[in-house]
């Protein structure tokens, strides 16, 4: 069986997922010291696929 990714699918996805990382990194709400490392990061995977499938594909690369 082959697997075959999307180079543009896992570019959006990546984007997605470092925005959203960024965002819950610097969410006051969510303290450096209150809030365990594995829950935002749980909480940024979650997110990432709820937007991405509503993200459009980035432009082929040249």
């Amino acid at each position: 069986m082959k697997v075959v990714i999307d180079v543009r699918f896992l570019q959006t996805y990546m984007l997605v997922f470092l925005r959203v990382g960024c965002i819950v990194l610097f969410a006051p709400m969510l303290g450096p010291r209150g809030t365990p490392w594995m829950l935002k990061f749980a909480l940024t995977l979650i997110c990432t696929a709820l937007v991405a499938p509503f993200v459009p594909p980035a432009p082929p690369v040249r």
